[in-house]
């Protein structure tokens, strides 16, 4: 859709089988000492003034929120 009908991105920035899931980015983390602190989808809310905003859906487009833990 931001690629080919609203043309809000360069066409092919997209490609399924680069995509990772938050779930795999939230693994990604741990490993590295950081845990993830809150999460939520985000969408288009206006294309012509290219307002973004929360949705509770995140299987397409999520933020994450992260924190880096202390070490001990």
């Amino acid at each position: 859709m931001g690629e080919y009908v609203l043309g809000l991105l360069p066409k092919g920035t997209h490609e399924y089988e680069y995509l990772i899931s938050h779930d795999t980015v939230a693994n990604y983390l741990q490993e590295v000492n950081c845990e993830v602190v809150a999460k939520t989808g985000a969408t288009i809310l206006n294309p012509i003034t290219r307002k973004m905003g929360e949705i509770p859906s995140m299987r397409t487009n999520y933020l994450l929120m992260i924190k880096k833990n202390k070490l001990e």
